[in-house]
């Protein structure tokens, strides 16, 4: 297995942006188990649907345009608005990856508190 290397501190910016997409993604999470919610109960109105999917779009767009500012902490390039399957965690500019991040979880893979 490769050494992957000494595990380079994150800046207090990068968590910062990193703790508002976790919130983000949250706030998603919520309005669409409530729309689900509402739609199973049979209690859903179009005035509710619209607000609930529009807080869908809404949050996901603030977490796209939030990841976008990530920075390499090699070259310090940001990731940008590109639409990346192949090497989605990859610098185009240096290669150098990104640090690991999922939602809710820290650097070290411990759940954000």
């Amino acid at each position: 297995m490769k050494d992957p290397g000494p595990v380079q501190e994150i800046p207090k910016t990068q968590i910062r942006i990193q703790n508002w997409v976790s919130r983000a993604y949250g706030f998603a999470a919520f309005c669409l188990a409530a729309l689900a919610i509402l739609e199973i109960t049979d209690r859903a109105t179009p005035f509710l649907q619209t607000m609930l999917m529009a807080g869908i779009v809404l949050a996901g767009t603030a977490a796209w345009a939030m990841q976008a500012k990530r920075k390499c902490p090699k070259c310090g390039e940001v990731y940008g608005y590109h639409f990346r399957i192949v090497n989605a965690n990859v610098c185009r500019k240096c290669g150098a990856e990104f640090p690991r991040w999922r939602p809710g979880l820290t650097e070290d893979g411990k759940e954000d508190r």
